[in-house]
């Protein structure tokens, strides 16, 4: 009976320490790396951080399966991820600034938004097209647009949003490739060679279900192709 009391006892107070180790978000994982797996674990969001980028998971099983092949991601803090830690310690260059998309992943564009929210906008600009396809007065009116609401919202390419328009009679500025969206789109962007990878020097998963080391990586390969290959996951699944 004793023996069996004991054993009681140490499993509670096991379960009551693991759940310390949870909350407090101390090291320890909860997650067997060598058979990973979450399987029917309530929703319960976590906040977990990369270099500055803020990352919500569905519960600390989640945010520790990550961690198996990311070990850079840490806890945060139980809940979703807070909007004011989006772009949370990430420095930009000179002439850049900060925005950030609805996954909280920080970009760096080329716009300064102190001096682009003030600066005064042609009437009558060149036009641009922007990746939301809402065609804008000029590229001073879509930056001044991506500074205001904090959305990735860069340039598609010269010219009114057209429907049939091709990478074949797209031009974009210097440094730049034009390369084909899912949606058959054309999109100018940087390819991000020859340059060191700054951002995101963490594995991720691209649209076509591959694994890349970095978003520099994963650039690179769309330009190559010529295909745009977009951010899906942290992690291919199996």
């Amino acid at each position: 009976m004793a023996r069996e009391t004991n054993a009681i006892l140490f499993v509670a107070i096991f379960n009551i320490f693991m759940k310390e180790l949870i909350i407090e978000g101390k090291p320890t994982s909860i997650v067997d790396c060598s058979n990973p797996k979450c399987i029917n674990v309530p929703i319960k969001h976590v906040c977990g951080e990369k270099n500055g980028s803020m990352l919500t998971f569905e519960n600390r099983c989640e945010l520790e399966l990550a961690k198996c092949k990311i070990p850079e991601i840490t806890f945060v803090q139980e809940g979703k991820c807070k909007e004011k830690w989006r772009c949370k310690d990430v420095k930009c260059p000179t002439g850049q600034s900060c925005i950030y998309d609805q996954d909280g992943f920080s970009y760096c564009i080329e716009t300064n938004c102190e001096q682009a929210l003030t600066k005064k906008c042609p009437v009558e600009g060149k036009k641009v097209c922007g990746l939301n396809n809402i065609t804008y007065e000029s590229e001073c009116h879509l930056e001044k647009e991506a500074c205001n609401t904090h959305q990735v919202l860069l340039k598609r390419y010269d010219g009114s949003c057209e429907e049939k328009k091709t990478c074949a009679d797209t031009v974009c500025r210097k440094g730049e490739s034009c390369v084909t969206a899912k949606d058959g789109t054309p999109r100018c962007i940087e390819c991000c060679l020859n340059k060191k990878d700054t951002n995101y020097k963490v594995s991720m998963c691209g649209s076509d279900g591959k694994t890349y080391s970095s978003w520099c990586e994963m650039r690179a390969e769309s330009c190559r192709l010529g295909k745009l290959i977009e951010f899906v996951d942290w992690l291919c699944s199996k």
